[in-house]
This record gives structure tokens, C-alpha cells and sequence, in this order.
């Protein structure tokens, strides 16, 4: 069950945040680009502007070039490196958010001991599939050939998708298989996620309209898009963590997952946080953000 902090908290989210986001007006707004990032700007505050104690870094950049028209948030460790490497594929809906947003988040990460990068990939509508994959693959690329000049160590990298982030994520794994030279993975971190594309939860979003461009059935039921279609028996995967609060909307998404990996009989770690809502993973007010990151951070430990 929820803390009462916690339960103070979510109320509060949901009187300032989710409800007003959730409003007629809002959901007029958000059926444009515009109107949509808008909305995810209103997170800013809660997310990145709280009165909890930032965590202990070396140091954080948060624009630096990986190549023309790419840059990435980098945080880095305290202490002696090589630190493995954990790469923040952000939300939401691949058509919004920023390295910005995400800057407690890429933080917190390095306060844990990881050399975080959080690439700022190009955004659809305007830059539909694949520029955001073609981007997040580079960022990957960069992360095992430079991040030793980070006191990062490129053979131990681990890749976060969230929301729709996480198919993005779930897809540059699949994605690499069929390249012999691609980073390894030592593991995939999957927060809420949707993973398919054609999903009927998806419907009447403007992200499935938006991301895919003008590519049609094919683009959307492309491993890279919906990788949740090409989960097959005998796969080689990385370390699969999937995390979900059980008081949101991606739970149905991490099920689809969850039952597709069961179904094809390969392994993967699941922890569902009760009564935690969307995003709770990075709502630093949240005492169920803290357990979320303890487990996290101890599922990692063992695997990578």
C-alpha cells in the first residue's frame, strides 16, 4: 500500500497535474504537437523543482554534442570510474519531452553509480520514424566507443525506455540483433511501457499518427516500432527488468509484454508498485519512487 506521504502526494498530483492535463480543454490542446508538449512541460515542477535533496554527482553537462544535430544530458558518478553506462531513452509519446525534463532523472541515475546519458533524439511529428531510432542507435554507438572518456565503461550498458520510450528501447533491441557489430546490452530497463503500435490503447492517440509518419501498416508493425509482434521463443535478450506502477495507464502495456515473454518462454524480472500512478518513477516526492529505484538499482546489480 501506498505511504501516507505518498498518498498526500498523489493526491496532489492529481488535484494540480493529472486532473487539469485530463480536462476537456487539455485533451483539445493536446491533439496538436504544440498542445502536447506543452502538457509534458507541466511536469517540470514535480519532476526536477521538488525540495528533496538532489543526489551526490561529479558532475552534470546537459548538451553535449555526440554529432551534428544530437546532443545528450551526461551525468556522471562520484568516485572511481569505469561506471557502467545507463542510456534514458525519454518519453512521452516519442513526439515530446527532453533531456530537460528528464534532468533529476539523469541525476539520480549517476548518484547510483551510473555514467547517464539521456540523448535528445529528434522528435516526430516533425521528424517521424526512424530519425528518433536512427538517433537513439547512435547515442548507443557513442555510449560503447566514447564513454570511457566519462569514466564510463562501453561494454557494460544499460538501456531505459518509458511510456512509449520504452518501445522506442524495446525496438533498438531487436533492432541491433540483426547487426553483427551493435553495442551489447547487458540490460533493458522497461518503465510502464506500450509496445506495440497497433495496440488498441493506442487508437485514438495522436502518437500513433504522429511517430510512424506516412510508413502506414508496415512502419507500424516494424520490430523497431512494435517490437512486442517479433517476441520469439530462443531469443537472446539482455536482462529484461520490467517496472510498473499498478495505479496507471501502462499497466496494460507491461502485460501484453509480460505475457508475450511468458508465452515465448524467456525470462524477465517484474515488479508492479501498488497504487503508484503513471511516470511515479520519476516523481522524487514519492516514497514509491525510492523503492522503485532500490529495486532498480538491485536488479542491476546482479545482472550487469
Amino acid at each position: 500500500m501506498p505511504s501516507d506521504n505518498d498518498v498526500q502526494v498523489i493526491d496532489r498530483l492529481n488535484t494540480e497535474l493529472f486532473a487539469p492535463m485530463m480536462s476537456e480543454a487539455s485533451r483539445e490542446r493536446i491533439r496538436t504537437p504544440e498542445g502536447w508538449r506543452a502538457a509534458a512541460a507541466m511536469y517540470d515542477s514535480y519532476r526536477n523543482e521538488t525540495s528533496v535533496p538532489l543526489p551526490g554527482i561529479a558532475s552534470y553537462h546537459p548538451a553535449v554534442e555526440l554529432r551534428p544535430g544530437l546532443t545528450a544530458a551526461i551525468a556522471v558518478p562520484e568516485g572511481e570510474g569505469p561506471f557502467p553506462v545507463f542510456v534514458i531513452t525519454h518519453g512521452p509519446g516519442l513526439t515530446a519531452g527532453s533531456s530537460h525534463l528528464y534532468r533529476r532523472l539523469t541525476m539520480d541515475v549517476a548518484g547510483n553509480g551510473y555514467l547517464a546519458i539521456t540523448p535528445d533524439f529528434r522528435l516526430a511529428p516533425e521528424h517521424p520514424f526512424p530519425a528518433g531510432y536512427d538517433d537513439m542507435r547512435f547515442a548507443l554507438g557513442w555510449a560503447r566507443d566514447r564513454a570511457a572518456e566519462w569514466g564510463g565503461d562501453g561494454a557494460r550498458i544499460v538501456l531505459w525506455g518509458d511510456a512509449l520510450g520504452a518501445s522506442l528501447a524495446l525496438g533498438l533491441v531487436l533492432g541491433m540483433r540483426d547487426e553483427p557489430d551493435a553495442p551489447a546490452l547487458k540490460a533493458f530497463v522497461g518503465v510502464e511501457g506500450v509496445y506495440d503500435f497497433t495496440s488498441p490503447m493506442l487508437a485514438n492517440g495522436s502518437s500513433i499518427k504522429w511517430y510512424p509518419g506516412d510508413g502506414g501498416e508496415s512502419v507500424l508493425r516494424d520490430k523497431r516500432v512494435s517490437p512486442l509482434l517479433h517476441i520469439e521463443k530462443g531469443m537472446q535478450l539482455p536482462h529484461l527488468l520490467l517496472i510498473t506502477g499498478n495505479a496507471n495507464y501502462g499497466v496494460p502495456g507491461t502485460l501484453d509484454l509480460v505475457r508475450k515473454l511468458q508465452d515465448s518462454d524467456l525470462p524477465f524480472e517484474l515488479h508492479a508498485l501498488p497504487g503508484m500512478p503513471h511516470d511515479f518513477m520519476t516523481f522524487p516526492e514519492l516514497d514509491g519512487m525510492r523503492h522503485g529505484h532500490r529495486l532498480l538499482f538491485e536488479s542491476l546489480a546482479r545482472t550487469v
